[in-house]
């Protein structure tokens, strides 16, 4: 008998003490999910940059946002997490080009059949981000381009000038047979240009390998801009999770405890 009852005494204890614990377990839990369940967005566009002249066709207009996992961090950041990418470009081209279309009005979602392409296939396909933030950078108000550093030499080979380039979003395809998906070009000195990627594949509507066709980096766009990198935030703010989502969660989680805590 008295060992019974020194088994439940210790039971006892044992059900006070978790249930003490308890509310500083989902406190720890709150803080740690709020302070990592942050996003950021990568977004650019034609607006935020004056033309400065186009060698080859005539693209003048860009957009692009790219949902990030996380937030920007101080360093390298090749390749971040990525949830989804969606970007336009468009304009005419030059005569006697690869494709021998006369104009594009290219949409990331179009090889996924309208949906938004994640951060999956764009690397998969080929696709590529890279962009690195000095030590100095404040990066709770975003990153301004002005707050990047020099990446290393690049490979690409002419016409691309990834001379003292502080960001380029690599937007190639490899096997989708697309033509035009864009390389961008960011430097230290306020200048940048946006052209085709050396893409490959088949094309859908010619029915012809667009390697065959010749194509290469630039040889049917290239656009040449300038720009402020004092003015130009190129990673948005880290954006919290909604708190009431972060207190759900929590919350979903502490009664499953509790349940455990019952049986």
């Amino acid at each position: 008998m008295s060992l019974q009852l020194s088994r439940l005494s210790f039971l006892s204890c044992l059900r006070s003490q978790r249930n003490a614990l308890l509310p500083i377990f989902l406190s720890l839990l709150l803080l740690v999910v709020g302070a990592s369940a942050h996003a950021s967005f990568i977004s650019f566009s034609s607006t935020d940059v004056s033309i400065t002249g186009t060698p080859e066709g005539n693209v003048q207009f860009w957009e692009f946002e790219i949902d990030v996992i996380g937030s920007p961090v101080l360093g390298s950041n090749s390749n971040p997490v990525i949830s989804t990418v969606d970007y336009r470009v468009n304009g005419s081209l030059d005569a006697g080009n690869p494709s021998g279309f006369p104009a594009f009005d290219l949409r990331s979602e179009d090889i996924n059949g309208g949906s938004v392409l994640t951060g999956a296939q764009f690397y998969g396909n080929g696709g590529s981000v890279d962009f690195f933030v000095n030590a100095s950078a404040n990066l709770l108000d975003g990153v301004q381009l002005s707050e990047l550093d020099l990446l290393g030499p690049q490979a690409f080979p002419s016409p691309v000038d990834a001379s003292n380039a502080i960001f380029i979003l690599n937007a190639r395809e490899d096997g989708t047979g697309r033509y035009h998906p864009p390389l961008v070009i960011f430097r230290a000195d306020g200048t940048g240009q946006i052209l085709n990627s050396n893409n490959t594949g088949v094309n859908g509507q010619t029915g012809r390998d667009i390697v065959g066709d010749g194509l290469t980096f630039g040889n049917e766009y290239i656009t040449n801009f300038t720009y402020d990198p004092t003015q130009l935030t190129i990673v948005s703010a880290p954006v919290p999770l909604p708190g009431a989502i972060v207190l759900m969660l929590s919350g979903l989680i502490g009664l499953g405890v509790l349940s455990k805590a019952r049986h």
